[in-house]
Protein backbone atom coordinates (compact mmCIF):
# COMPACT_ATOMS: atom_id res chain seq x y z
CA UNK A 1 0.00 0.00 0.00
CA UNK A 2 1.36 3.40 -0.95
CA UNK A 3 1.65 6.27 1.49
CA UNK A 4 -1.14 8.06 -0.36
CA UNK A 5 -3.45 5.03 -0.05
CA UNK A 6 -2.67 4.74 3.65
CA UNK A 7 -3.39 8.46 4.10
CA UNK A 8 -6.74 8.17 2.29
CA UNK A 9 -7.77 5.12 4.32
CA UNK A 10 -6.92 6.86 7.58
CA UNK A 11 -8.77 9.98 6.49
CA UNK A 12 -11.84 7.89 5.59
CA UNK A 13 -11.65 6.06 8.94
CA UNK A 14 -11.42 9.28 10.93
CA UNK A 15 -14.15 10.92 8.84
CA UNK A 16 -16.52 8.01 9.54
CA UNK A 17 -15.80 8.09 13.28
CA UNK A 18 -16.29 11.86 13.51
CA UNK A 19 -19.45 11.70 11.39
CA UNK A 20 -20.94 9.10 13.71
CA UNK A 21 -19.94 11.13 16.80
CA UNK A 22 -21.46 14.35 15.43
CA UNK A 23 -24.65 12.55 14.39
CA UNK A 24 -24.93 10.99 17.86
CA UNK A 25 -24.37 14.36 19.54
CA UNK A 26 -27.09 15.96 17.42
CA UNK A 27 -29.50 13.09 18.06
CA UNK A 28 -28.82 13.00 21.81
CA UNK A 29 -29.06 16.78 22.21
CA UNK A 30 -32.18 17.10 20.08
CA UNK A 31 -34.06 14.83 22.47
CA UNK A 32 -33.98 17.78 24.90
CA UNK A 33 -36.23 19.77 22.57
CA UNK A 34 -39.91 19.24 21.83
CA UNK A 35 -39.07 19.64 18.16
CA UNK A 36 -35.51 20.45 17.11
CA UNK A 37 -35.33 23.03 14.33
CA UNK A 38 -33.50 22.00 11.19
CA UNK A 39 -32.24 25.58 10.91
CA UNK A 40 -30.66 25.29 14.37
CA UNK A 41 -28.85 22.10 13.36
CA UNK A 42 -27.65 23.73 10.14
CA UNK A 43 -26.55 26.84 12.05
CA UNK A 44 -24.55 24.74 14.50
CA UNK A 45 -22.85 22.83 11.67
CA UNK A 46 -21.96 26.08 9.90
CA UNK A 47 -20.53 27.46 13.15
CA UNK A 48 -18.37 24.36 13.56
CA UNK A 49 -17.27 24.61 9.94
CA UNK A 50 -16.28 28.22 10.59
CA UNK A 51 -14.23 27.17 13.62
CA UNK A 52 -12.49 24.46 11.60
CA UNK A 53 -11.62 26.91 8.81
CA UNK A 54 -10.49 29.58 11.29
CA UNK A 55 -8.18 27.07 12.97
CA UNK A 56 -6.42 26.26 9.70
CA UNK A 57 -3.29 28.24 8.83
CA UNK A 58 -4.26 31.26 6.76
CA UNK A 59 -2.30 30.05 3.71
CA UNK A 60 -4.23 26.74 3.68
CA UNK A 61 -7.69 28.07 4.52
CA UNK A 62 -8.91 28.60 0.95
CA UNK A 63 -7.81 25.13 -0.11
CA UNK A 64 -9.53 23.56 2.92
CA UNK A 65 -12.73 25.47 2.24
CA UNK A 66 -12.64 24.43 -1.43
CA UNK A 67 -12.15 20.79 -0.41
CA UNK A 68 -15.11 21.01 1.98
CA UNK A 69 -17.32 22.55 -0.71
CA UNK A 70 -16.23 19.90 -3.21
CA UNK A 71 -17.20 17.07 -0.81
CA UNK A 72 -20.66 18.46 0.02
CA UNK A 73 -22.57 17.27 -3.10
CA UNK A 74 -21.18 13.75 -2.67
CA UNK A 75 -22.10 13.76 1.03
CA UNK A 76 -25.65 14.87 0.22
CA UNK A 77 -26.02 12.20 -2.46
CA UNK A 78 -24.71 9.45 -0.22
CA UNK A 79 -27.00 10.49 2.64
CA UNK A 80 -30.20 10.50 0.59
CA UNK A 81 -32.38 7.62 1.60
CA UNK A 82 -30.39 6.94 4.77
CA UNK A 83 -31.59 9.89 6.80
CA UNK A 84 -34.97 10.43 8.32
CA UNK A 85 -37.03 13.30 7.05
CA UNK A 86 -37.18 16.41 9.15
CA UNK A 87 -40.43 17.75 10.49
CA UNK A 88 -41.47 21.15 9.23
CA UNK A 89 -43.64 23.26 11.49
CA UNK A 90 -45.64 26.27 10.47
CA UNK A 91 -46.01 28.87 13.22
CA UNK A 92 -47.83 32.08 12.48
CA UNK A 93 -47.66 31.42 8.75
CA UNK A 94 -43.87 31.04 8.77
CA UNK A 95 -42.14 27.76 8.07
CA UNK A 96 -39.64 26.75 10.78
Amino acid sequence: MSDQDAYRREQARQTQLLTEAIDKAITDTSSDFAMPMLNAVAGALVAVQGHVLASAPRKHRKALQAAMEKQLPKAIASAKGRVSTAQTATIGGKVH
